[in-house]
Parts: structure tokens; sequence; C-alpha cells
């Protein structure tokens, strides 16, 4: 892919982003999403908080995540993820993600012409243009670099596929943009027309990983005043 195509892609994922029935300032946008597995029902929950200030957006996730079978957990994982954007580019991206007995810290941040990653194989020199497997990043094309959020590992978007379809979202019919893409494993994304993703899904050794979004609101910014909607 050309370096205009990249940086064409990456404006439209910040525009999305910038796009959304934008919270007055002083405030933060949540979207709550539940998380099921095909084999274990519903096993926890995942929140994007997304805050405007100027020309930044960050975009504070957080996972929670329990497996169980007959009383005994079989696998737990949480995650705390922050990423900052600022004129169509991540400049800054920390995440910690514990999956059992196991802690994974990834810390990346813009420099000149490249994006550097520090994560548990060590340091590596991204693109300027890539991006984190975040569901509000899915656009359509192949070629680019993504960051995985947990490992900081860098995977190229092999093929990317993207249709119109009509989904139920909280009891409600909602025309999406339905996102296929492939990396070293299958991701789906679900957006609205307002370019919110309504669900998502990965595929797992275990089976696939659902996220569909329950509940979003608008709650104040801490870092800010908050302003009556």
């Amino acid at each position: 892919m050309s370096a205009r195509a990249n940086t064409r892609l990456r404006g439209v994922g910040l525009a999305l982003l910038l796009g959304l029935a934008a919270a007055p300032a002083g405030a933060s946008e949540v979207y709550r999403y539940k998380v099921q597995s095909l084999n274990f029902g519903e096993i926890g929950s995942y929140t994007d908080t997304i805050t405007r200030r100027g020309d930044s957006v960050q975009i504070d996730s957080r996972l929670r995540v329990q497996v169980r079978m007959l009383g005994i957990v079989l696998h737990r994982e949480e995650a705390d993820r922050t990423e900052v954007w600022r004129d169509g580019r991540m400049v800054r991206f920390d995440g910690v993600t514990i999956a059992n007995s196991d802690r994974m810290v990834v810390h990346g941040e813009a420099q000149g012409d490249r994006f550097i990653i520090t994560g548990p194989a060590g340091t590596v020199a991204a693109a300027a243009d890539v991006k984190p497997s975040n569901p509000w990043m899915a656009t359509e094309g192949s070629g680019a670099e993504m960051m995985s959020t947990k490992t900081g590992k860098l995977e190229t978007v092999r093929e990317t596929r993207a249709d119109d379809v009509v989904i139920e979202v909280r009891g409600a019919p909602v025309r999406t943009r339905h996102y296929v893409f492939m990396t070293n494993k299958r991701q789906e994304v679900w957006k609205d027309a307002h370019g919110v993703p309504v669900r998502f899904l990965t595929a797992e050794p275990s089976g696939p990983i659902d996220f569909v979004l329950v509940d979003q609101s608008t709650v104040p910014d801490p870092a800010g005043t908050a302003v009556a909607r």
C-alpha cells in the first residue's frame, strides 16, 4: 500500500472518532460492551472511554474477563490501555495486560517518522501510521501495520473485506458497515452510521470471542470541566 493510501486510511480512522456525536467540552463518551464466548456464554466486560481535548483524542480501554467451568476459573484476563491521537496520528500508547499469571506491559510513542514500541519481546520501530488492534480503527484496505495492544507485536493486515449488513443491537435493527480483516487471525467489526463499533469479534484458539455494545453515555472528563448535554 502506498504511503498516500496509508495516510488516507489513518485519517479516516481518526475522522470516524472525531465525527461521532461528540461530547461537549469537559465530557467523555463511554461505550460499554459485554464479552461473550461461544463455548462459555457471557464471560466479562469491555469499556472504551473517548475524550477529546483540543486537537487530541484519548481512548481509554478496560477489559475484565473470567472464564469459569463448574466453579473453577479456567482463564482470567484484565487489561487497561490508553491511546492518544493527535492530528491523525497515534502519538502515545500505554497498556498493561494480566492474563492468568502473565503480566505484559506495552509502551509506544511517536518519534520522528516512526512509532517506537517497547513490549515483552523488546523494542521495535513501526511506521508512523501504525494502527492499534482497536475496533475504532477498522477501515478498508490491506498492507497496513497493526500493533497488538496486548503484546506490542507488529502484524500485517493481509486482507480486508467490507459490506453493508443489518444486525440487531440492543433489540433493534441497525444498519452497519461490516469489516473482516486477516492478520495472524480473523477479526470482524460492525460499525454503525456514526462510526461506532456496535459489535466486534476475534477468533481465538478456544473459539470466537464476541463484544456487543450494551450501553453508551456521556460522563464528566476528570481533567476538564463538565458541561451538561
